[in-house]
């Protein structure tokens, strides 16, 4: 035998030791983990038995299991937790963008359930009611008599149960309508408006990112190109994030090609791109407004039209949550919570990693393209007008022919002093803005 066949024999039996070696080292491994899953798990039952059966009171064992489960999710990291049933309807619930009810959103200063606007395709709305409506009975019982938490009870009960209101318009006799509480929008899409006609400037602010924001988002912007607008504002400020996918796909109207965001988990990197033909509004010239508490979805939002040049930002630097949670429903395990656990991070295109608690991160959030900051004192009000109610466009002349004769109160929801908002008008206006302070 020649030293060439002695040499590929030597060869062929170290491939086969090396194969059979990582056989038996999988087969190790996975016994391994098997019997180490198998020990942590009789420990946590022994530690069960243990409270149930020695433990000077009577406990709910399930109790036991889910603060267990609460505990494991409270070592993680911030954003990670157990959701249990009563606040995990809610977290759906927003995730969804809906909420229970008939949906309409009632007059503020009014001493009985006055309607302000009916939000669109809602049971109220289906049902005729219009602004300046009084409901004055519940199901034959004046509404005086009814307090909140029944009031509650009736309209947004989840046996879809009918409910029979009496209304008073502000020019007919009294009616009686039959509304049946749904699932209705939670708008995520608010205070749409026109805010200098001459010039076509359209606002809009993103509040949150539900899967419906999308569409929603869609909806305002046509209802503003009806409406002469040109150019357009979006409002990120004071905006926690939601569903990555719905800031995905607003981004994709504006950036026609390439990566809008790039996540990265234990499984891998994946890249969310744009898809064609979507950039409806590619070329409306817009300017995107971000603060300190613009975070996470919103960040990607951001983060995308800026590194694409599709807007300009104004504002300040942003909150810098640069990670992404999923929801788990945990009903195969018997239990009616949800888990949200960070599974991923992202990048914008051009890959910067913007999270706040990783080493790694070229700065914690993004800096706006022209920096103007708001006093501390002044924030509140800003708060409070983007989160209140607002009508859709097409009902706001409606409402504001009804604030005239009622100039004593104030139905819509006006805009504070705004410093960042007004240097976005004159940068769309063609003006040199700042530099400002308010």
């Amino acid at each position: 035998m020649n030293e060439r066949t002695l040499s590929g024999l030597r060869a062929g039996l170290l491939v086969s030791i090396g194969v059979l070696l990582a056989l038996v080292a999988g087969q190790f491994r996975e016994r391994f983990l098997r019997n180490d899953r198998e020990r942590l798990q009789d420990a946590l039952e022994r530690v069960c038995d243990l409270v149930d059966e020695r433990y000077v009171y009577p406990i709910d064992r399930q109790l036991v299991v889910e603060n267990a489960i609460a505990g494991i999710f409270s070592n993680l990291d911030q954003h990670s937790r157990y959701f249990r049933a009563q606040a995990s309807e809610k977290v759906v619930r927003e995730t969804r963008g809906t909420q229970r009810g008939i949906g309409a959103i009632y007059a503020p200063g009014a001493s009985d359930l006055e309607v302000l606007f009916c939000l669109p395709d809602s049971p109220s709305e289906r049902a005729g009611l219009r602004p300046g409506d009084r409901i004055v009975e519940l199901d034959g019982r004046p509404v005086e008599d009814v307090d909140a938490s029944e009031r509650v009870h009736l309209l947004e009960n989840e046996r879809d149960d009918a409910v029979l209101l009496t209304v008073v318009g502000p020019n007919g006799p009294p009616r009686t309508v039959r509304v049946v509480p749904e699932e209705v929008d939670d708008p995520s899409v608010r205070h749409v408006q026109i805010l200098d006609a001459e010039h076509g400037i359209g606002y809009l602010a993103l509040t949150s990112f539900s899967r419906r924001t999308p569409a929603e988002f869609d909806t305002a912007v046509a209802a503003l190109q009806n409406a002469g607008a040109k150019a357009l504002v979006v409002d990120l400020r004071m905006n926690p994030g939601g569903v990555l996918r719905s800031a995905v796909r607003v981004a994709n109207r504006f950036i026609g090609e390439g990566t809008i965001v790039i996540s990265e988990s234990r499984r891998g990197e994946e890249l969310w791109k744009a898809e064609a033909g979507e950039d409806w509004y590619a070329e409306l010239p817009l300017v995107v407004l971000v603060d300190r508490d613009s975070a996470s979805a919103s960040e990607v939002l951001a983060g995308a039209l800026q590194d694409h040049r599709c807007g300009v930002l104004v504002g300040e630097r942003t909150y810098g949550k640069g990670c992404v949670q999923t929801l788990t429903p945990l009903e195969t395990l018997g239990l009616d919570g949800i888990v949200k656990l960070t599974t991923s991070v992202y990048r914008t295109p051009s890959g910067r990693l913007i999270e706040r608690t990783l080493p790694g991160a070229w700065a914690p959030g993004l800096a706006p393209d022209l920096e103007v900051t708001i006093d501390d004192e002044l924030r509140p009000a800003l708060s409070d007008f983007l989160a209140s109610d607002s009508p859709p466009l097409d009902h706001r002349a409606e409402i504001q022919r009804w604030q005239v004769d009622q100039p004593d109160r104030e139905l819509l929801p006006s805009l504070p002093p705004d410093a960042q908002l007004e240097a976005a008008l004159e940068l769309l206006r063609g003006e040199r803005p700042g530099p400002y302070r308010s």
